[in-house]
């Protein structure tokens, strides 16, 4: 998955070292939240669809998994 310039994201063939294909997980709070960062800045999500406006969520976090 590549990051874009604009709100939408593009599946591509992987890349060796494409910094559009880079995301980092950073940590963003308490109990295991987190957010991806990519080229462009940190994927943000507003009513399940990506932004690049303020308004959207940017906190993702893992929850137990029991298997």
């Amino acid at each position: 998955m590549a990051d874009t310039a604009e709100a939408s994201l593009v599946l591509q063939v992987c890349r060796d070292g494409d910094e559009a294909q880079t995301w980092r997980v950073v940590p963003a709070g308490d109990s295991g939240q987190f957010e991806l960062e990519g080229r462009y800045g940190i994927l943000e999500v507003d009513e399940g669809l990506l932004t690049t406006g303020e308004t959207g969520r940017t906190g993702l976090q893992t929850i137990s998994f029991d298997g």
